[in-house]
């Protein structure tokens, strides 16, 4: 079994971190391998200072090393640079899980996903903008958190990063599993959004090529 987690944004506030800690110590070691599908880290609103000395951050690297949890590191568009603070981790923005009887597994944060519907570009271009010019994108991101308040325009804006998200995969042949909304979806077979742990609680399984969005017992007490 596999496990996708993205949006943990550790470092800012409003993350339920009782749940988090408890999903750190009791679900992730149950995976044979963990993909972090960016936005681990919250460098947007902390410091690195802040969040190295966290308590949530230390139980999950600790929960890694003793676990000897394999793990695959995906940037978000709030951890993009944590390569500059973290030196033995190795970071990619996107990776793909190949499969013999289903559509193989592509999984990216989703931010490109954001910058292609803005400004009806192309997904090259707006992966490669993403890519070379990530202080750039910062401008034209806009937090989830910030948005979610706004009558209609939120639910909106994710439906058609959502509707992007889905024809990249209609184009490839392939399942999308992505993160950066904070909405968890599972859409027509095609396109799965973790969610994040800030309001929804949720992550992704994949076993035997099948993918299954989960949700958190916030009765784990």
């Amino acid at each position: 079994m596999q496990i996708v987690v993205s949006d943990m944004h550790i470092g800012a506030s409003a993350v339920n971190y009782p749940a988090l800690d408890h999903f750190i110590e009791k679900t992730l070691p149950k995976a044979e391998k963990v993909i972090f599908a960016g936005d681990t880290l919250d460098l947007w609103k902390s410091k690195w200072d802040e969040i190295r000395n966290h308590p949530t951050y230390q139980l999950l690297r600790q929960t890694l090393v003793d676990q000897d949890i394999n793990c695959t590191y995906l940037i978000g568009n709030h951890d993009y640079m944590i390569d500059q603070h973290v030196d033995d981790i190795a970071t990619y923005r996107d990776m793909v899980i190949p499969c013999d009887s289903e559509p193989d597994i592509y999984i990216t944060h989703g931010w490109e996903f954001d910058i292609c519907h803005r400004y009806n570009g192309s997904w090259w271009v707006s992966r490669q903008v993403c890519k070379h010019l990530p202080d750039a994108c910062q401008r034209f991101v806009r937090s989830p958190s910030k948005m979610v308040n706004l009558n209609g325009v939120y639910r909106r804006a994710v439906q058609r990063i959502h509707r992007e998200a889905f024809k990249y995969g209609e184009e490839c042949n392939c399942r999308v599993i992505m993160g950066h909304t904070h909405t968890p979806r599972a859409i027509d077979g095609r396109v799965y959004d973790c969610g994040d742990w800030v309001d929804s609680f949720t992550w992704i399984e994949i076993h035997d090529e099948q993918i299954e969005l989960k949700e958190y017992n916030l009765d784990f007490r």
